[in-house]
């Protein structure tokens, strides 16, 4: 996980191996799948300083003991949710209550490779902020903030200037990243609308990479009202010779599209 917060101490997780059950695999498939989850809890002022001190670990979030947990919750019988997204939240709200009001905000990345075909991976990333109380920590869908992103997704798509490229469909690398309102009560199904995405541009042709990830950054924008922003940032490795892509990056908002 990326620690890109520099005005904060971190107790964190990265890249734990699990298995769980998130809804349908690329097969169409709900079963356990393999995954990797990391977490960070960026902790208030001073929150870890009786641990730095006294060189005491109990004075701090146990990271061994957050470990069991969250294998706990993901290998307890008959667990499965219905999304990364149903996942990351359950996941924050183990690390909320282990950091005992100790933390002003949980991230929690879940990555996965069996979830969008083409993508080398899935990533959704989700912030959880401290709730007030105890029990409000199961109710804060208001207080969640998501980014999904799809690495190095591969779409075939005739495309260019040049004759030669019109006879035949050529690799784009596209990368997506998507941000969700925080305000949204659901979660949408990002792998789903990456999917009817990807099956509408294999039958588009365009001439520009600019024209294609416009279109990407349309489709994605009107798939959901709980999508808030939307970047693409579509590559062709084969445009020059020797270089090893060149590309375009385009970022919109859903209100372009929604008045």
């Amino acid at each position: 996980m990326s620690l890109d917060d520099f005005t904060s101490d971190v107790v964190y997780i990265s890249s734990l191996s699990l298995s769980a059950n998130i809804g349908n695999d690329w097969w169409g498939r709900a079963r356990p799948q393999p995954l990797s989850l990391s977490l960070a809890l960026h902790m208030l002022p001073a929150a870890l300083d009786s641990a730095a001190v006294d060189d005491d670990v109990t004075a701090s979030v146990h990271y061994g003991h957050l470990c069991k947990d969250v294998l706990a919750l993901t290998e307890a019988p008959g667990a499965a949710w219905g999304s990364a997204a149903e996942l990351a939240r359950d996941v924050a709200h183990v690390a909320l209550r282990k950091a005992a009001g100790r933390a002003k905000e949980v991230r929690v990345q879940v990555h996965s490779a069996k979830l969008v075909p083409l993508a080398e991976e899935y990533v959704l990333e989700m912030s959880v902020a401290s709730p007030e109380s105890e029990e409000a920590v199961a109710s804060t869908m208001a207080q969640h903030k998501i980014k999904v992103i799809v690495k190095k997704l591969v779409i075939p798509v005739v495309i260019g200037v040049n004759p030669p490229e019109r006879e035949a469909k050529q690799r784009v690398i596209t990368d997506v990243v998507i941000l969700a309102k925080s305000t949204q009560p659901h979660f949408a199904d990002y792998p789903d609308v990456i999917a009817k995405v990807l099956q509408k541009m294999e039958t588009t042709a365009y001439l520009t990479l600019e024209k294609f990830a416009l279109d990407i950054v349309r489709e994605i924008c009107l798939s959901s009202d709980t999508v808030e922003m939307v970047s693409v940032r579509a590559a062709k490795p084969s445009a020059l010779a020797f270089a090893d892509a060149a590309g375009v990056q385009i970022c919109r908002p859903r209100r372009t599209y929604v008045h």
